[in-house]
């Protein structure tokens, strides 16, 4: 009687191991990959940063096709336009994928250069307020 108790105790315990080194497996594959999904992240905003604001539309398939293949992880950058007050500028936000899944999103803001236009407007109200 004791001994089909210890094989049964004995059983139960090699189920628990296998499961939390199973366990154990997957919490080291995800954080590897939320990881890789960060760097990748932060090295499309540097690429996009290299890249003049004016240009982020034109370019971002580009960055992100590079950065997917490097990464092994599809990356997706959606830029629009933004204004405020006196200041307009473009904002990227960057998508890491893992199996359709979002694994890690970051975001980047940049200022355009205002245009000629702009500033002699700009240099106007204020001779106005004076």
């Amino acid at each position: 009687m004791e001994a089909v108790l210890a094989a049964a105790l004995l059983f139960t315990a090699g189920i628990a191991v296998a499961k939390y080194a199973k366990d154990v497996r997957k919490l080291d594959r995800n954080a590897d990959v939320t990881i890789a999904a960060k760097l990748a992240c932060d090295n499309t905003v540097e690429r996009l940063r290299t890249t003049p604001a004016d240009q982020w539309m034109d370019t971002a398939s580009d960055i992100a096709e590079q950065v997917s293949d490097a990464a092994g992880l599809p990356m997706t950058i959606d830029v629009s336009e933004f204004e405020t007050n006196d200041s307009r500028g473009q904002h990227a936000e960057i998508l890491a994928r893992y199996h359709g899944d979002i694994v890690y999103r970051t975001h980047a803001w940049s200022l355009l250069e205002p245009t000629a236009e702009t500033n002699d407007e700009s240099s106007a109200e204020s001779e106005d307020a004076l």
